[in-house]
């Protein structure tokens, strides 16, 4: 997250701490696309989590409550990680804030970042259960189920954001008879550690994400009926399942409904999961590369390109909410069969 600081001379010297500013045009763009997303990404994830909030049968929501969960991760990831890296690009990695903040604000970034990717996790699996045992899922899975899935992410969160609080350090340093400050990790003798760290964050951010779509979809486009329901004739047949009205499951109404809500919340998650995986795979690539040095350490191009690909990875906390807020599956309940058509074996 923040350039490695082997590659800077420590000074004891009492030269002012001079703050360099980058100000050619391919700052000005940084400057204009970052403000772009931050205040775009802002505005859409407060739109978002007042909308779901506000909707009524909360109860009766399974999917809501995780995409809920994803807004206010993104709302952060806008609100605080954008500004902050943008911030410390311009300034060459001069860090201006203290040393506390030096450990508190990338703290909250990785938090919101790794909550952000465990909730697209969430959603995938929770597509691959209702797709693996669509009755059960519909009979059992409620959002107090959920809730408690979305408060283990925030606690799994808080775990792997840890170590910037004993890692990260302020620094002065010297380059060409000018001083600044770094905010960077120092593992000391822990350098295993600082590597298993960096790996961890690439599972996060983009292999675990992708993996879980891939086997999740695979698995669901093999459940999935000619007609694209997910509750197959053949399985309403074996369980000797009927509505009130002695029609079986897959003629009656209300049960058709519950399935097209199913099939779009679907599309909603991979249309999330591909955005996040594409707008993240760059980020994570290049820390791996770097990590086996496959890369040049000192090579100038290497602060843009670190940066541009973390732009491109928080754009996709912009794009969440315009994508669900206008799905249908993210603003109406995830039906369940009414009680007047209440379903049970003979």
């Amino acid at each position: 997250m923040y350039n490695d600081t082997e590659n800077y001379a420590m000074t004891t010297s009492t030269t002012p701490l001079l703050l360099t500013y980058a100000s050619d045009i391919r700052s000005v763009t940084h400057i204009f696309i970052a403000a772009v997303i931050t205040f775009g990404g802002i505005i859409s994830n407060m739109l978002a989590i007042t909308g779901i909030i506000r909707q009524k049968n909360w109860h009766g929501k399974v999917i809501n409550p995780f995409y809920l969960n994803l807004a206010i991760a993104d709302f952060i990831v806008c609100a605080v990680c954008l500004p902050i890296t943008v911030v410390n690009h311009l300034l060459l990695n001069s860090w201006i804030l203290n040393h506390s903040n030096c450990k508190i604000l990338p703290t909250i970034q990785v938090f919101a970042i790794t909550a952000s990717s465990l909730t697209i996790i969430a959603i995938n699996f929770e597509r691959l259960y209702a797709a693996i045992t669509p009755i059960r899922y519909s009979l059992q899975v409620n959002s107090y189920k959920i809730c408690f899935i979305i408060a283990f992410i925030w606690i799994i969160s808080s775990i792997f954001s840890l170590p910037n609080i004993f890692f990260l350090h302020t620094s002065i340093y010297s380059i060409d008879g000018r001083s600044f400050v770094l905010c960077s990790y120092v593992w000391k003798k822990l350098t295993s550690i600082g590597y298993i760290y960096i790996i961890f964050s690439a599972l996060f951010y983009y292999i675990i994400p992708s993996v879980s779509a891939v086997i999740s979809y695979r698995y669901i486009s093999t459940k999935v009926s000619q007609n694209g329901r997910y509750l197959m004739k053949d399985q309403i047949e074996l369980s000797g399942v009927y509505s009130l009205d002695g029609s079986t499951l897959s003629r009656c109404p209300t049960i058709s409904r519950y399935t097209r809500i199913q099939r779009t919340a679907t599309r909603l998650a991979i249309i999330v999961t591909t955005i996040h995986v594409l707008t993240w795979s760059g980020y994570p690539t290049l820390l791996l590369l770097q990590l086996v040095k496959a890369l040049p350490q000192k090579a100038n191009y290497l602060p843009d390109l670190s940066f541009s690909l973390k732009i491109i990875g928080f754009a996709s906390s912009g794009f969440n909410p315009i994508i669900y807020v206008l799905n249908k599956s993210a603003k109406q309940p995830n039906s369940r069969p009414s009680r007047k058509s209440r379903i049970y074996s003979v």
